[in-house]
């Protein structure tokens, strides 16, 4: 049985929205760069003034600004549960739903102009290419097996 309702996987995506998404992950990665780099410069400061401190009764402090990180780790945290709790929901009802019954073969066949054992050969195909020309005749193929070469 196959999943029901059947999901577009390849649909064509506007070249607008996929450079929206470039760019946004680009600026995310580069915002995560920067927040990196700075604080392992503070780290690596704070380690040095421990393993060779100017002055050895001094205490140091260690003042981590921390919060970027945690803020931006809270936001990607809440954005994968949003969606991971859509893709469940979507989940769900393909599993739940049934398919729609079958069009009686005498209907589909005045419909489309396919033969009776035309349509029912066409049913026990797991993939079945439907050719439709211009004037609406429709053929049933099964799809050429992939190449493996």
């Amino acid at each position: 049985m196959q999943d029901w309702p059947p999901l577009i996987i390849n649909a064509n995506r506007s070249p607008l929205l996929i450079w929206r998404d470039r760019l946004m992950t680009i600026g995310l990665w580069a915002i995560l760069a920067w927040l990196f780099i700075s604080q392992s410069v503070v780290f690596w400061r704070r380690i040095a003034e421990i393993m060779y401190p100017s002055d050895p009764d001094q205490v140091v402090a260690w003042e981590f600004r921390i919060l970027p990180f945690l803020a931006v780790a809270f936001i990607l945290v809440m954005r994968l549960c949003f969606w991971a709790v859509l893709s469940k929901r979507d989940y769900n009802r393909v599993t739940r739903d049934q398919p729609p019954p079958s069009l009686d073969p005498a209907v589909e066949s005045s419909r489309t102009g396919l033969t009776y054992p035309e349509i029912l050969a066409g049913r026990q195909l797991p993939v079945a290419v439907v050719h439709i020309d211009a004037a609406g005749h429709y053929r049933l193929e099964a799809p050429a097996p992939p190449d493996r070469s």
